[in-house]
């Protein structure tokens, strides 16, 4: 690209096309680009003061906005959490106040977030039809792994601090807590990223990209 977003957000569907954005969107600015896989771009407006985004089976984004967003003038970003179709178009929301998106985690058939007012965890179908919710979490969250019952929590704040547990009728059950040096055998670094998606977290440095699959817990 040419003019690439500035402090780009990017992901990819399975057939190739790929979705980038700024974080930020000026008024009037369209911030994102769907680029196709035969190259062709399409702008797009993907709000303001972006926090996730990542893309669902059905080709569809997945976007989670923090608080300059949601407590600005971007009626998209307002909403706190959507999911937005590849030519702009608005399919749902979370239909409740969120202050600002934490955690965001989309597998091929299910979503999970966590967000500051309160921060509940809740996971819904791709239409956001809630399947199971935690109404208050014992601490912050700031990213999640899911696979079936099993979660993997990482706690806002403290970043080296993961709590794994399950759902029961009554919520969530913790079952133990876990730092990073047990988790992935090292600690996290200022420069390291760390990345939840589906059932996995990675650590990803200059030299080593780690992985860890709650599927075999």
């Amino acid at each position: 690209m040419e003019n690439c977003p500035a402090f780009p957000l990017m992901d990819r569907c399975a057939d190739g096309t790929i979705l980038i954005a700024s974080s930020r969107r000026k008024p009037g600015q369209l911030n994102g680009a769907v680029i196709r896989p035969d190259h062709v771009v399409e702008p797009i407006s993907c709000g303001d003061a972006i926090e996730h985004l990542q893309l669902d089976n059905t080709g569809n984004a997945w976007i989670g906005y923090f608080d300059e967003g949601v407590f600005g003038a971007d009626q998209l970003s307002q909403r706190g959490l959507v999911r937005l179709g590849l030519e702009g178009t608005l399919l749902c929301d979370a239909g409740e106040p969120i202050d600002d998106c934490y955690a965001l985690n989309v597998s091929e058939d299910r979503v999970l977030a966590s967000w500051y007012s309160d921060f509940p965890i809740a996971e819904c179908t791709l239409e956001m039809t809630e399947r199971n919710r935690l109404p208050r979490a014992p601490y912050p969250i700031k990213r999640l792994a899911f696979f079936e019952d099993k979660l993997l929590l990482q706690e806002a704040y403290k970043d080296g601090q993961f709590h794994f547990g399950r759902w029961v009728p009554a919520g969530w059950e913790h079952e133990e807590s876990l730092t990073a040096v047990e988790l992935f055998g090292c600690g996290i670094g200022q420069q390291d990223r760390l990345i939840a998606r589906s059932s996995q977290f990675h650590l990803i440095n200059t030299d080593k990209w780690i992985w860890v699959d709650i599927a075999d817990f």
